[in-house]
């Protein structure tokens, strides 16, 4: 069976900062970033998959 790995969804709000990259490494879109939905099927942010057969 593959590993399926998920790309998060970063969501920028008020309190955002650049914790996420210093602390975790994520490559963050801004300085802005305050929550990481690292696994989510929520309908504001739904993870997809990355790499492998189910790409996308």
């Amino acid at each position: 069976m593959e590993l399926l790995h998920l790309q998060p969804v970063f969501k920028e709000v008020v309190w955002g900062g650049k914790k996420l990259q210093e602390k975790f490494g994520y490559k963050i879109p801004s300085d802005r970033t305050g929550e990481c939905w690292a696994i989510s099927a929520h309908e504001n942010g739904d993870c997809r998959i990355k790499g492998g057969e189910y790409d996308g």
